[in-house]
């Protein structure tokens, strides 16, 4: 508005920018406050072996990326690197790196990044 002009809002609740992540019972959240959520579910099995299955959701389709991690930080496998639509996903790990050698037992990261979010979990592979 021009500085002459008086905005007057009524009924309205003012959030930190990405702090709301549903859409509320009854109602419509105008869509500079939505912002699309990408969940990472755990792995199942887990602890594992010889494979577990890696599931995650995106409520809108984005450029997505699911790696595992050793506990050091370094990459040891991409699982999905790619434009995935809406909807639930799942990835498969076998237990193996990028060049399909077999893992050693222990604890592994996995890591989503979409939607702008990104999201890690634990699991444990056995031999």
């Amino acid at each position: 508005p021009a500085a002459d002009q008086e905005v007057i809002l009524d009924g309205f609740t003012f959030v930190p920018a990405g702090s709301v992540s549903s859409v509320p019972e009854g109602g419509v959240t105008p869509p500079f406050l939505y912002q699309p959520q990408a969940r990472l579910s755990a792995a199942m099995p887990n602890p594992f072996k010889p494979s577990t299955t890696l599931r995650f959701a995106l409520d809108r389709g984005s450029d997505t990326r699911l790696a595992i991690f050793d506990v050091a930080g370094r990459r040891v496998r991409v699982l999905v690197d790619g434009f995935q639509g809406p909807g639930d996903h799942q990835a498969v790990w076998d237990g193996r790196d990028h060049s399909g050698n077999a893992v050693a037992s222990g604890t592994y990261l996995y890591v989503l990044r979409a939607c702008g979010v990104v999201e890690s979990r634990r699991m444990m592979i056995l031999k």
